[in-house]
């Protein structure tokens, strides 16, 4: 997949005008993963947002001396939005094989967010999907626990 097919597809992006577009896809440059290897850490700062362009990367967190995937992500997914807008990483992000993504510097996106109404629309929406989407993973994995633990 392509940088501006993975922007293209995620439906915060996908109205931009075309050079509010080319703005975006400016402020990412490649990133190149093996397996094992993280591009992002839980608890760290929040410097990056990144697009998978191809590959998968694990999610997990830290619990205790555990560490627990609860998640896959691959193509198109939009990692560390939530993060560069206040906060830390929540969770880490593993690259299960080779994995090609492409990153742009907080930064980059605090400016586009400033300047420009548009954008800022665009990152509202995408942000929006984010949650719903994250809602929604969270709420299947509580029902699927609960109907576990009636079934016992």
């Amino acid at each position: 997949m392509t940088l501006s097919a993975a922007l293209g597809s995620h439906p915060g992006f996908s109205h931009l005008s075309p050079d509010d577009f080319e703005a975006l896809a400016y402020a990412f440059a490649p990133r190149s993963l093996r397996a094992g290897d993280v591009l992002f850490e839980e608890g760290d700062a929040a410097t990056e947002v990144a697009i998978v362009l191809s590959g998968e990367l694990d999610m997990e967190r830290e619990r205790g001396p555990r560490t627990v995937t609860f998640g896959r992500t691959g193509p198109g997914a939009l990692l560390g939005l939530v993060a560069i807008l206040g906060g830390r990483r929540s969770a880490t992000c593993r690259a299960v094989g080779k994995v090609e993504a492409a990153v742009a510097p907080a930064a980059a996106f605090h400016l586009l967010l400033g300047g420009h109404s548009p954008f800022s629309l665009a990152v509202q929406e995408a942000l929006a999907c984010q949650l719903a989407e994250d809602f929604r993973r969270l709420s299947d994995r509580l029902v699927e626990g609960l109907a576990a633990s009636v079934s016992q």
